[in-house]
């Protein structure tokens, strides 16, 4: 999960303070940081051997800028980070028109308008279109068959 620090910037490795509990990410997670490169190809192609290593590791990662958030894969910390949004925000540096790192209230509008579009018979409506311009694609990159 990714998530970025909802007001100020965060002091020191993985400080922030639990609002609800009273104690920082630093006291809750006291292992060295650690530091890789998460978006080398290696790793984006199969991610989840550092994800094993992370959560071992280092439940609580920060990212530094430009994407400046914090990554986190504890179920407990992911759940207590999706309900107090008074602490954390799910806003990242990325473009105005995606409401996927907007936070409530303006996310759930957002998220109950679009949604409309993606009902299991809406999709199921669109799946010969998407058959079809997939059959063109592979058919326009593959030499004929003999």
């Amino acid at each position: 999960m990714l998530i970025s620090a909802a007001s100020e910037e965060p002091r020191g490795d993985c400080e922030s303070t639990d609002k609800l509990h009273g104690y920082g990410f630093d006291s809750l997670f006291p292992q060295r940081a650690v530091m890789i490169d998460l978006f080398a190809p290696e790793i984006r192609r199969n991610p989840w051997p550092v994800y094993d290593q992370l959560r071992a590791e280092s439940p609580v990662l920060h990212v530094p800028p430009p994407f400046n958030g914090w990554m986190v894969f504890d179920y407990e910390t992911v759940k207590w980070i999706m309900t107090d949004h008074a602490s954390f925000s799910s806003r990242v540096p990325a473009p105005n028109f995606s409401f996927i790192f907007t936070d409530p209230p303006e996310h759930t509008r957002l998220r109950n308008l679009i949604s409309r579009a993606f009902t299991p018979r809406a999709i199921d409506d669109l799946e010969p279109t998407i058959r079809e311009i997939s059959k063109e694609l592979v058919d326009s990159t593959s030499p004929p068959v003999r």
